[in-house]
């Protein structure tokens, strides 16, 4: 009866653990957005990240911008109650 007890509790951690690692990934999980070069192009992809309710889609997101591409700003970039995020994309240059 106890070694019984014992079993099933270890059985239960052990799926409760699987769970958390699955779960954690996802929570953890950035959403990126790729950015084409241009003239706005910055400007227009953060800016046009909103909900209808103009709150952001996900405050996540990374904006990843094309290596030895080329972004002319069209506006001061304005971002309150979140980290933003821009990098350049893996590879040379």
């Amino acid at each position: 009866m106890m070694e019984d007890r014992y079993v099933l509790t270890l059985r239960l951690l052990f799926a409760f653990a699987i769970a958390a690692l699955v779960f954690s990934s996802t929570v953890f999980a950035q959403r990126t957005v790729n950015v084409t070069p241009g003239f706005g192009t910055l400007n227009e992809a953060i800016d046009g990240d909103t909900t209808a309710t103009g709150a952001r889609v996900d405050s996540n997101t990374v904006y990843v911008l094309e290596r030895d591409g080329i972004y002319i700003l069209d506006g001061t970039i304005e971002h309150r109650g979140y980290h933003l995020q821009i990098v350049a994309a893996d590879g040379d240059g």
